[in-house]
């Protein structure tokens, strides 16, 4: 999806305003970030692909953004921007609990419809935490504990220590 494309669908959630690239860049960044934890994924940033395929020139209406599927970047992407903006924005407060709400609720779609494709679609394997090919050994969100089932691995909310079953159950570690 072009970068105008994704600029315009935000402004049509924020009604009240018509903001410009630049002023909404940090907050597509932190939803591309968001993501990226969920997923245990690498991709880049709006400003990382701008700097990176453009040289650093200014804002152009030819970037597209085409690593994440069209359909998330309109529901996860525009609405986490808006959330994000509105959270910011000292007016918004009141009405920021809405767009995080739909924020939320889109990312864990994301997290449930689009997991599987992205760790198993090849297009998606130079995006995966240190180019494995496999399920990543980290926790999605923090607090939750993560079995990975190539490794028989747990992980827990550190996100890199590994949990010993053992030491959330008191049994002791068998092979089955």
């Amino acid at each position: 999806m072009y970068y105008h494309e994704i600029v315009t669908l935000i402004n049509k959630k924020i009604v009240s305003e018509q903001l410009s690239y630049d002023r909404l860049v940090s907050y597509m960044d932190e939803t591309i970030d968001d993501i990226n934890a969920q997923l245990g994924s690498n991709f880049p940033t709006f400003s990382e692909w701008a700097s990176e395929s453009w040289k650093g020139s200014s804002y152009s209406s030819e970037w597209k953004y085409g690593f994440i599927p069209d359909r998330y970047i309109r529901t996860v992407v525009v609405t986490g921007a808006a959330a994000k903006w509105f959270t910011a924005d000292e007016e918004g407060i009141e009405s920021a609990t809405t767009y995080i709400r739909d924020y939320n609720n889109a990312l864990f779609l994301m997290l449930r419809d689009f997991s599987y494709e992205f760790l198993t679609n090849p297009i998606y394997a130079n995006y995966r935490v240190e180019n494995t090919g496999a399920i990543p050994d980290c926790s999605p969100a923090a607090g939750i504990s993560f079995y990975n089932p190539l490794s028989g691995r747990r992980t827990g909310i550190d996100k890199q220590q590994p949990i010993r079953i053992e030491d959330l159950t008191g049994d002791e570690w068998k092979f089955v």
